[in-house]
C-alpha cells in the first residue's frame, strides 16, 4: 500500500456538517474529533476529488490507458470493466481501491484551535 500526504488550503471560508440537525432547521454542527478540533472526513474529501477527476477527464480528454464510463451509465456495474475512475474511487457496485483519511489541522494551527475552544 502507497501512503501519500496531502494538503489543502481554502480560498474561502468552509464547513463540513454533520447531517444531524434537527428536523427543520440548518445543519449547524461542524464535524469534530474526540479532541473538539474541526476536520473534514475523508468521504467528503474522496467526493470532491472524484467529481474533480472526473470533470477534467471529460472536458481535457483521457490519456492513453484510461477509460471513463459512458454519461448515460451513471456508474459501472461489474470490476472487469470497471472505467478506471470507479476502480479507483469506487462506487454501489464496485469497492474502491483508493482510500483517503480525515483531513485533520496541522500541527501548527492546533494550539490555536484548543485555545478558542478553551475561552468558548
Amino acid at each position: 500500500m502507497t501512503e501519500i500526504q496531502y494538503s489543502i488550503t481554502f480560498r474561502t471560508p468552509v464547513s463540513i456538517f454533520n447531517g444531524l440537525s434537527i428536523a427543520g432547521l440548518v445543519d449547524r454542527m461542524v464535524m469534530r474529533n474526540k479532541e473538539g478540533l474541526p476536520y473534514i472526513p475523508g468521504s467528503s474529501v474522496k467526493g470532491r476529488w472524484r467529481f474533480f477527476a472526473e470533470r477534467l477527464l471529460r472536458t481535457n480528454g483521457l490519456p492513453d490507458g484510461l477509460k471513463i464510463h459512458g454519461k448515460k451509465d451513471p456508474q459501472c456495474k461489474d470490476v472487469v470493466s470497471a472505467c478506471t475512475l470507479c476502480k479507483l474511487f469506487g462506487n454501489s457496485a464496485i469497492p474502491a481501491t483508493l482510500f483517503i483519511s480525515q483531513a485533520e489541522l496541522d500541527d501548527t494551527k492546533k494550539p490555536l484551535y484548543r485555545a478558542l475552544l478553551k475561552q468558548n
